[in-house]
């Protein structure tokens, strides 16, 4: 019988080490290390919060990238229920599963190197009021970015590349008091209170917005097609993550059906014909 348990091992050994590699690939981490400490998040949005901020830059270098954990010391009293901001350097796109750790976020920062950001990385956010995307690489601001929080009150994108801003990105939040988007291709100037929100808003669709209907009076120019070119291949980028990201996971399927048909299959000889016969007939097989 010992023989026998071998046997089926090594029969099932290497689909298991299939899955175990195909997991690595489709699923790739990242640790955040906190310090943690109470911090002024702005006098007209936040106020002072419990925040975790990353001091080590975060090395995310492609989409879908997983918190797998989170560590440092909490000040006395406090745990990551506590944590409502987070400060985020060096990711070139926002990990997912932030949310796991940090349940009550209402402040977001991530700086640095964050190439594009969508309305499924903040999804996990809806009681945003704080979003700070400043002294990044992002070119386009995409569509309905803001559409899972209704309540930001501050936003700051400056001092990216921003070319193109979709015309009505920011039309659903009534409480956006302070924008910042000096220090962009399309536009450079803030906006502090509602009234100034509004006004500025009213630029960002003069200035920022490439009308994507095919029905003009001239022809396109140069920079429009340019705009509309990336604005197109952020959407097949996210569109191409979701195929690879179904095909990982249907293979890993297929997987662990092969190996529960394996156990099903040597179950039933071996119910069948004895442990010795199972062996006598794996042996021959390999012989």
């Amino acid at each position: 019988m010992n023989l026998l348990t071998k046997e089926f091992f090594r029969l099932i050994q290497l689909p298991l080490l299939v899955y175990i590699n195909v997991l690595t690939i489709a699923q790739p981490s990242v640790e955040i290390k906190c310090t943690y400490e109470y911090q002024m998040w702005g006098m007209q949005s936040i106020g002072t919060i419990y925040e975790c901020e990353c001091k080590e830059s975060i090395k995310a270098p492609e989409r879908n990238t997983v918190v797998s954990n989170v560590t440092g010391m909490h000040v006395p009293s406090a745990n990551n229920s506590n944590v409502q901001g987070i400060h985020i350097f060096g990711a070139s796109y926002l990990p997912t599963g932030i949310e796991k750790f940090f349940p009550n976020l209402i402040g977001l920062s991530v700086e640095q190197h964050l190439k594009e950001i969508t309305k499924n990385d903040l999804e996990p956010f809806p009681n945003l009021k704080h979003v700070w995307l400043a002294r990044n690489q992002l070119e386009v601001i995409e569509e309905d970015l803001f559409v899972y929080n209704p309540d930001l009150v501050y936003i700051s994108l400056r001092q990216n590349f921003i070319k193109e801003i979709d015309s009505n990105v920011f039309d659903h939040l009534d409480r956006l008091s302070i924008l910042e988007l000096d220090r962009n291709e399309c536009l450079n100037d803030n906006a502090i209170g509602r009234y100034a929100v509004v006004q500025l808003i009213k630029q960002v669709k003069e200035k920022c917005t490439v009308e994507q209907t095919t029905e003009t009076t001239g022809p396109v120019t140069a920079p429009a097609k340019m705009k509309i070119t990336q604005q197109e291949l952020l959407n097949e980028k996210e569109i191409l993550t979701e195929k690879v990201h179904f095909w990982k996971s249907f293979s890993i399927i297929l997987l662990l059906v092969a190996v529960f048909v394996t156990i099903v299959v040597m179950g039933v000889l071996i119910q069948r014909h004895g442990g010795h016969n199972v062996v006598k007939f794996v042996l021959f097989r390999n012989s």
